[in-house]
C-alpha cells in the first residue's frame, strides 16, 4: 500500500490524481477479461442442437473495432482518466482497471445458420464502459437471435428468455422458398453497359444508368478465402464507403428472405470504417445441424406482446 504523509486535503487529492494518471499512462495491459471468454469462446449454438438434421451453410464471425485497431480502447482509457480526476476531487476512492479488453469497447460473436428457406443469426456481445462511482470497468452482456424467412421475423432475447414476432413451434420449417433478384454476377453489369454504349440508340440511356449505378454496390473482381471457402468482394460507396465479401454458394442458394440485407449470398467479411467491421473465422458449407438450432425459444422462454404477423 502506498502511504502519503500528512498534508492538506487538496495536495492529497492532487497526489492521488497524479498516481492514477501515472498508472493509466503506463503501457496498458491487454488481457482477455473473463466476460470476453464467456462471449467469444462459449459453445456454438449448433453444438447442443438436437432434432432432425437440417442442411445449412454456417458462418461464425467476430467483430473488430470499426474505428480502427485500438481506437475505441484509447477513448475508453481517456474516459477512465477523466473519471479518476473527477471522483478523486470529490474525495472518494477510485479503482481504475489494470487490464483492458483485448479487441474493442464492443465485442461480438455472430453465429449464422442459413437453410434453403430460413435463417437464424445468434449475436453474443459484450459492451465495456466506465463505472462512474469508482472508475472501474463495467460490462454489459447482450445475447440475442433473429429467425427470418418468408413467414416473417422472430426476435429472441436469449439473456432474458423472451421472444416476440412470428415464432412458430417448427422454427419456420414450412416457410416457402422465395428468391428474388439481387446483384448480377461479377462483370455482367459492365458487359451489359458496354453493349448499350455500342448501340447509338441506347448510348444516352447507358450513360444515365452508369451514373446511377456508380453509387450502387458492385463486384470488384477480388476474391478472398475464409476457412477454405471463397467469397467475392463487393465495393460499397453509399451511404458509407467500404467493402463486403459474400460467400459463393454451396449446393444451394438460401432464400433471399433468409439472408441479411436481402443478399442472396452470405457475408464473410465486412470492412466499412466507422460503421462495422466483421470477419469470419469458421465457415461450413452444406453441413447438417440439429433442427432445434432454429427454435431456441421453445425451452422455457416467455412470449412478449407484440406484432405476430
Amino acid at each position: 500500500m502506498i502511504r502519503f504523509p500528512m498534508m492538506p486535503s487538496r495536495f492529497h487529492k492532487c497526489a492521488l490524481i497524479l498516481l492514477g494518471t501515472a498508472l493509466l499512462s503506463e503501457a496498458p495491459a491487454f488481457a482477455k477479461r473473463p466476460i470476453e471468454d464467456v462471449v467469444l469462446n462459449s459453445p456454438h449454438p449448433h453444438e447442443s442442437a438436437g432434432g432432425a438434421k437440417v442442411r445449412v451453410h454456417y458462418v461464425s464471425r467476430h467483430t473488430l473495432d470499426p474505428q480502427g485497431p485500438g481506437v475505441s480502447l484509447k477513448a475508453l482509457q481517456q474516459s477512465v482518466q477523466k473519471c479518476v480526476a473527477a471522483v478523486t476531487n470529490s474525495g472518494k476512492k477510485v479503482n481504475p482497471p489494470t487490464t483492458w479488453p483485448e479487441e474493442a469497447v464492443i465485442e461480438s460473436r455472430i453465429d449464422s445458420y442459413y437453410a434453403r428457406n430460413r435463417s437464424i443469426t445468434y449475436t453474443h456481445s459484450i459492451h465495456f464502459g466506465v463505472n462512474p462511482i469508482d472508475c472501474s470497468l463495467s460490462d454489459s452482456e447482450y445475447w440475442t437471435a433473429v429467425l427470418e424467412s418468408s413467414y416473417g421475423t422472430c426476435d429472441i432475447d436469449l439473456a432474458h428468455k423472451t421472444y416476440q414476432g412470428k415464432c412458430d413451434p417448427k422454427g419456420h420449417e414450412q416457410a416457402p422458398v422465395k428468391v428474388v433478384a439481387t446483384m448480377p454476377p461479377p462483370g455482367q453489369q459492365e458487359a451489359d453497359l458496354a453493349k448499350m454504349k455500342a448501340n447509338p440508340q441506347m448510348a444516352a440511356m447507358a450513360a444515365a444508368m452508369q451514373t446511377v449505378l456508380g453509387g450502387a454496390p458492385r463486384y470488384t473482381g477480388s476474391v478472398k478465402t475464409f476457412d477454405g471457402v471463397k467469397c467475392d468482394v463487393v465495393a460499397m460507396t453509399t451511404p458509407h464507403k467500404g467493402t463486403q465479401c459474400f460467400m459463393r454458394s454451396g449446393s444451394f442458394v438460401p432464400s433471399a428472405q433468409a439472408v441479411a440485407s436481402g443478399a442472396s449470398n452470405i457475408l464473410l467479411e465486412m470492412n466499412v470504417p466507422n460503421v462495422g467491421m466483421q470477419v469470419a473465422d469458421r465457415v461450413k458449407q452444406n453441413t447438417d445441424v440439429g433442427a432445434s438450432v432454429f427454435t431456441p425459444y421453445l425451452n422455457g422462454f416467455t412470449k412478449q406482446e407484440g406484432d405476430d404477423e
